[in-house]
């Protein structure tokens, strides 16, 4: 990704439905050598429509041999773990959701074991009011307990929040909620991580990181913590 000409930085992640697979085809040229600003490609959509062995993976595979990395939302439905470890099998830089595999380790099924042996560690972008509102996933069940449990990679995000009626600072919220013993320095230590997911260049995440630098310093000021960096 580079700098556009007004000077402000611009990344775009192409965001195909399952539903219709000729869009992930079509997004599937954007490759990061073709467009600047084209940093990768985001699957989302009914988690019942498309057919991810002979349609959406390989679909999605074009996109990353183009040079695009690869987020795709996984584990919302209960009745589909072949699927769900395939995905995992694939390895994308990002999944989101996943928040059937609490449950479906309960019920014998391995998609939050393979998910947390992956190696690297494939983060995992949380939404909880989503998984709340649009699944009847307790906070206190969501996925994010055992993936700050076992220290794997954790993005909190909104999902829709005009549709949830959420923010991002709700959801921190939630999560502190319900993460008993969380400290001040690990909960900056997990909104700064974040950056390292995000689908950009290091020169842009080196500028995200300092603004948020900026920012953490003068909260841990003002509530006299030490630096989490």
């Amino acid at each position: 990704m580079e700098a556009a000409h007004d000077g402000k930085d611009r990344e775009l992640l192409v965001a195909p439905d399952a539903t219709a697979p000729q869009a992930v085809a079509a997004s599937a040229p954007f490759s990061s050598s073709s467009s600047s600003y084209v940093v990768g490609v985001e699957l989302g959509g009914s988690p019942y429509d498309g057919m991810w062995a002979t349609e959406l993976a390989p679909l999605l595979q074009r996109a990353r041999d183009g040079g695009m990395k690869v987020a795709a939302h996984c584990g919302e439905v209960s009745d589909n773990h072949e699927e769900h470890k395939a995905m995992i099998t694939f390895a994308p830089e990002r999944l989101g959701h996943c928040l059937s595999f609490p449950a479906c380790a309960q019920s014998g099924h391995d998609c939050l074991r393979l998910l947390l042996a992956s190696l690297p560690p494939i983060p995992v972008e949380v939404c909880p009011t989503a998984h709340y509102r649009g699944y009847d996933v307790p906070f206190a069940a969501n996925v994010f307990a055992p993936l700050w449990q076992h220290r794997h990679p954790l993005v909190l995000g909104t999902d829709n929040p005009p549709l949830i009626e959420t923010d991002l600072s709700n959801e921190y919220d939630i999560f502190v909620q319900h993460t008993p013993g969380i400290t001040i320095e690990q909960l900056l230590a997990l909104a700064r991580s974040a950056i390292d997911h995000v689908f950009a260049g290091e020169q842009v995440k080196r500028k995200v990181r300092a603004s948020f630098d900026a920012q953490a310093d003068r909260l841990k000021e003002w509530l006299d913590v030490e630096s989490v960096k």
